[in-house]
């Protein structure tokens, strides 16, 4: 499993060129729409986030650790 998150997160880091994924960004590597990630924000399923500047207008962001945590647990439960 450390193995797969590893490779994932190699992959993101090279195609993006950073730790962090904008809400589309993330969308787009889930293949999911934006309104799905953000229901998935809003019901605690989703990868872990953060928001960047203040409480009311942050930008959510996602570090790319997370999306790969995340993407290594939606296999497992899927293939289980």
């Amino acid at each position: 499993m450390e193995n797969r998150k590893k490779m994932i997160t190699e992959m993101l880091f090279r195609k993006y060129g950073s730790l962090e994924l904008s809400r589309g960004e993330t969308a787009t590597v889930l293949g999911i729409s934006t309104s799905t990630l953000d229901r998935l924000l809003k019901d605690g399923t989703g990868p872990k986030w953060s928001k960047k500047g203040n409480q009311r207008n942050g930008r959510v962001v996602y570090a790319i650790d997370h999306i790969a945590d995340y993407m290594v647990t939606q296999v497992i439960h899927h293939t289980v």
